[in-house]
């Protein structure tokens, strides 16, 4: 459950590392990046396993792959500003508070067949999202149904 969550640090990590420092002939950034996040991960380690046995382990890598993808930025930030933040900030912040929904749909749900506690948390998660885009992002909402209906 917790490596799961490396995906998003591993994959925006790569597209700064790859897509711009390594392009732009900054091989030793992206490689000053990787160690980093070996030596957070390595120190960690030694920290978190000792306590937490394997969810200290999955912690560590979890923290160790944000560390390097913090780095990756720090360099990358220069040469291309990809306004990630901004780009992703909304949809991201619908998605957790729709993951919520589906949390604590499961929860609610908890005594019913799997079936039926999963098509309560995707009508949550589904319901959640579609509101938060409707009410923060009028705009996007009523130009999609524009375009739609135009064509």
């Amino acid at each position: 459950r917790i490596l799961c969550w490396t995906l998003l640090p591993i994959a925006l990590g790569s597209t700064y590392g790859v897509l711009v420092l390594i392009p732009t002939g900054k091989y030793n950034l992206f490689l000053l990046a990787t160690i980093a996040g070996a030596v957070v991960n390595i120190i960690l380690n030694f920290i978190l396993i000792p306590v937490y046995s394997f969810y200290g382990a999955a912690s560590a890598t979890l923290l160790a792959e944000f560390a390097a993808l913090a780095v990756t930025y720090y360099y990358a930030r220069p040469i291309v500003s990809l306004e990630l933040v901004r780009a992703v900030g909304k949809p991201l912040l619908y998605s957790l508070l729709a993951v919520l929904a589906w949390l604590l749909a499961s929860a609610l749900f908890r005594a019913e067949p799997w079936v039926v506690r999963q098509l309560a948390a995707s009508l949550a998660f589904g319901s959640i999202y579609s509101l938060m885009i409707y009410i923060m992002d009028k705009e996007f909402v009523f130009g999609f149904v524009k375009e739609l209906t135009h064509k």
